[in-house]
């Protein structure tokens, strides 16, 4: 009967992560398809603790660990959840399950524990910083020099990676895991692609479109190379996002936060 509100908690991007953590954990164990569409809503946006719990709940049961696997598969969630001990452990359990989640998560890198401690104390010092009243506008010059590159704001920007409107909703905790370990959610339209040619060398970047008897390739810094296709012996898709893992550590933490600041007003 109050399923209603427990998906108004687990819903709402300003409530505390780890208040909707166990109000999601109740509402997974619940096993109730009505409560799936919350779930995943909070799945596509939330931080990683969010994640992990609701990942949990849903995997408690064969019909919720289907709908995890689905998710993954329509990267709606990382492949990295299932990795999680408690969370496969459960998906094994279930006839087939275990077989789909093996081939979700070939090849994915680890969540290493510097990564981790790393993001917790980024977190903490923007939790901390007294940001002075230009903070979001101070962010967007950074924004536009540093990500502008490959991210569109308000129209401003470029396309390589995700166009970032409305960003702001997933909350400090997740933008802060987007930047410093951008392999952790990777938008299935924005993975790299690994294209290997007959004479051996390789063109990694995002496929932005076929012209007929070429691909057309984009690296890192937006530039565009046209591949024959008679000179590609093999294509397949990276499981890592083509934002450098190295960037988020490069950034000075008071630069990070004033880059924070902008993109949590960009809703």
């Amino acid at each position: 009967a109050h399923l209603p509100a427990l998906l108004l908690v687990v819903a709402d991007a300003s409530a505390d992560t780890g208040v909707r953590g166990r109000v999601a954990a109740i509402v997974g164990r619940l096993d109730r398809p009505a409560g799936d569409a919350t779930l995943i809503g909070a799945l596509k946006t939330g931080a990683w603790q969010l994640q992990v719990q609701i990942a949990t709940a849903l995997a408690s049961s064969p019909r919720g660990a289907g709908v995890l696997l689905d998710q993954v598969a329509g990267g709606s969630a990382p492949a990295r959840l299932l990795l999680e001990r408690a969370i496969a452990e459960r998906v094994s359990t279930y006839a087939g399950l275990k077989e789909r989640a093996d081939k979700l998560t070939k090849g994915l890198p680890p969540i290493t524990a510097e990564r981790e401690a790393l993001i917790a104390q980024r977190a903490e010092h923007f939790r901390a910083a007294k940001l002075p009243v230009d903070a979001a506008e101070r962010g967007g010059a950074l924004f536009a020099t540093s990500c502008g590159i490959c991210h569109r704001v308000g129209g401003k920007g470029a396309l390589i990676g995700p166009q970032l409107d409305g960003i702001g909703v997933r909350g400090a905790d997740r933008l802060l895991e987007d930047i410093l370990d951008p392999n952790r959610n990777v938008d299935r339209a924005f993975r790299q692609s690994v294209i290997t040619l007959k004479d051996g060398q390789l063109v990694l970047g995002m496929v932005r479109r076929d012209e007929g008897e070429t691909v057309v390739v984009a690296d890192i810094a937006g530039k565009e190379t046209a591949v024959p296709k008679a000179t590609i012996a093999s294509r397949s898709e990276s499981t890592t996002s083509l934002m450098p893992e190295a960037f988020g550590q490069l950034i000075q933490r008071d630069d990070l936060d004033l880059l924070i600041a902008f993109l949590l007003k960009q809703r």
